[in-house]
């Protein structure tokens, strides 16, 4: 079985495509994280771009030029020259009908229909069916001399619009998603003994996230492209779906481990911090004879009370000790006298 490495991630892992580069990124905080969301995010909006400009905007061309000479939307109803249904534009994608008795419309759905009623619009699509009632205070051109120019200036600039509002719609995403996900990540980090802050699990939550983002803008790819149906798309965004939590997963192992503190290890010593110097002279006190100088500490008052003072006696006088006289020999006491 192979061993998981317990130190910290090297630095070229940072990448957020496996388990030690989720890790790396976050465990060491830096401006790696965001490189990578940006360039995630650029990646989805430019995908957005790309389907609207080759998916739904050559539909809505075709529905703009086969609008009649006249035609309009005021007080939340719908003049129409013809009482009979029309179909606009009808492409795999989209689809526009103009129904001002709501009479059944036969023919192949599109993945998006959008059809105007006589006082309302639906939607329809595999994710539900909606309805709209017609502003009661606006008045909406649907002719194509009024509407031709004005989507003729705008058309341009639809698609970057389109890729710029699903990039940033995708980072809020991400972020809200990994606020929401860090507490649960911090428990997982803690049964682990792993070692990461909050803000580390916050960062790891958004960086399993990207590789989501990358599988959904491939999907809009191929779905722009034909290449994807509308089922085959969805099946790709619920796989991106996916492609994070095993990530987080992954990278909550690939974490340095917690170290456990030693209860007899001794605590580091603090530093002696210097004391600060002064520029001012040190003070120094006036004299005795000075008026300002403080007047003496008063002394305690004597203990009425207290035994008195023992006096030692002084040690007594030794003896002088006498000399002998020069020439007489010192006689051992342990050597007996000659009776001679």
């Amino acid at each position: 079985m192979q061993a998981f490495p317990s130190g910290p991630p090297p630095l070229a892992a940072r990448q957020p495509f496996t388990w030690s580069g989720v890790a790396a990124l976050a465990v060491r905080p830096g401006i790696w994280g965001w490189c990578w969301t940006l360039l995630v995010a650029l990646a989805l909006g430019g995908a957005a771009g790309r389907f609207a400009a080759t998916a739904w905007l050559p539909a809505l061309d075709l529905a703009v030029r086969q609008l009649p000479d006249s035609g309009e939307i005021r007080g939340g109803r719908l003049y129409w020259p013809t009482n009979v249904a029309s179909e606009l534009v009808h492409t795999p994608y989209l689809a526009v009908r103009v129904n001002p008795r709501a009479a059944p419309a036969p023919g192949q759905a599109a993945d998006v229909v959008i059809e105007l009623l006589a006082d309302e619009v639906s939607v329809q699509s595999l994710f539900g069916y909606w309805v709209f009632g017609y502003p009661r205070n606006w008045v909406i051109a649907l002719n194509r001399p009024e509407v031709e120019p004005a989507w003729s200036a705008w058309r341009p600039h639809l698609s970057v619009l389109v890729g710029a509002g699903i990039a940033a719609f995708g980072v809020l995403c991400w972020v809200l998603t990994a606020l929401l996900a860090a507490p649960v990540v911090r428990l997982l980090v803690a049964l682990l003994r792993r070692a990461v802050t909050l803000g580390g699990c916050w960062r790891l939550g958004m960086a399993a996230l990207l590789p989501g983002g990358l599988v959904v803008a491939g999907g809009l790819l191929l779905y722009a492209g034909h290449g994807f149906r509308l089922l085959d798309f969805l099946a790709a965004f619920g796989l991106a779906h996916l492609v994070g939590p095993w990530l987080a997963l992954g990278a909550v192992w690939r974490l340095p481990r917690r170290r456990p503190v030693s209860p007899f290890a001794e605590p580091a010593a603090e530093p002696a911090v210097p004391a600060p110097e002064s520029d001012e002279a040190p003070a120094t006190e006036p004299p005795a004879d000075s008026p300002f100088a403080a007047p003496p500490a008063p002394q305690p008052a004597a203990n009425p009370f207290a035994p008195p003072p023992v006096e030692s006696a002084p040690a007594p006088e030794t003896a002088p000790t006498l000399e002998s006289p020069p020439g007489a020999s010192e006689v051992s006491p342990e050597q007996p006298l000659n009776p001679s």
